[in-house]
Order: structure tokens, then C-alpha cells, then sequence
């Protein structure tokens, strides 16, 4: 709550601040509290959002220094470590929403059209009420996620 509060403080003042040193035209003025009042429900809306859905992130997927590109395996190293990241993701919202101990995602890419990389299915395995999560990492992933007990 300290988060939403102290954003739409910062949104607030920066928004009277500019308002204030906005020449007095009045079309422009009024484009200005436009702009101000947008910023200031953006604010409101993202930590909205993430206390309704309890997610406070999306995937990172940024690449390690090591990934360079004039590496003729860079491409697979990229689709490897995405692949990578988005199971920790996966596997890491299991163990928190659905309470899945020792939660493990295996995917299986279609890397045929480099420029295209599609999921094909996955398989969850862990400790717990494996369907839910399975089901609920299917319909995120776009594919079918089958589970192990």
C-alpha cells in the first residue's frame, strides 16, 4: 500500500509542477490537466492491478552480458535462457498460488522458424494440486501443460 501511495504522490506533484509552469493559454492548459490526470490514473492502475491479480511482474527475460551477437549460437543461447526464465517464472507462480513444492516446468519448443518460436506443450511435476496450476500455465502459455505427481 506504501508503493500506491507514495506513486500517486510522485505522479501528483510532478503533474501540479508542470501544470504550474504551463503557459496560460488555455488550450494548451487544458491539453496539460489532460495529460496530468492520465498520468495520475496510470498510477492508480498498476498497483490496482497487481493487488487484484497478486502477480507484481512479468517475465524478464534480459540477456546475460555473456550473449553476444556476432555469436553464431547467440540465437539458441536467446531462445534457451527465454525458455529458461519463463519455466522459473511458471514454476515460481505455482509454488506460490497453487502451494506446489519443488515445482518443475519442462516446455517443448518448436524452433524450426527461428524468427517464429512457438510453445508446443509443457509438463509440470512437483508436490501438490498439480492440475490447477497446469491448467492455469496452459491457458498463460497458450499450450498444452500436462503434470506428473
Amino acid at each position: 500500500m506504501k508503493e500506491l501511495l507514495f506513486a500517486v504522490m510522485c505522479v501528483s506533484v510532478c503533474a501540479a509542477i508542470i501544470s504550474m509552469l504551463s503557459p496560460e493559454n488555455e488550450s494548451i492548459k487544458k491539453q496539460i490537466s489532460f495529460v496530468c490526470a492520465l498520468a495520475i490514473c496510470a498510477s492508480l492502475s498498476l498497483p490496482i492491478i497487481q493487488l487484484i491479480t497478486g502477480e507484481h511482474g512479468v517475465f524478464d527475460i534480459s540477456l546475460p552480458k555473456e550473449v553476444e551477437t556476432d555469436d553464431s549460437n547467440a540465437l539458441d543461447a536467446i531462445i534457451s535462457l527465454t525458455s529458461d526464465r519463463i519455466c522459473d517464472e511458471m514454476e515460481s507462480i505455482a509454488e506460490r498460488r497453487y502451494g506446489i513444492e519443488n515445482a518443475v516446468l519442462t516446455l517443448t519448443l518448436d524452433t524450426s522458424d527461428k524468427e517464429s518460436i512457438k510453445i508446443l506443450s509443457g509438463t509440470l511435476s512437483g508436490e501438490g494440486s498439480l492440475k490447477e496450476a497446469a491448467d492455469y500455465i496452459g491457458k498463460e502459455l497458450g499450450c498444452e501443460i500436462g503434470y506428473e505427481e
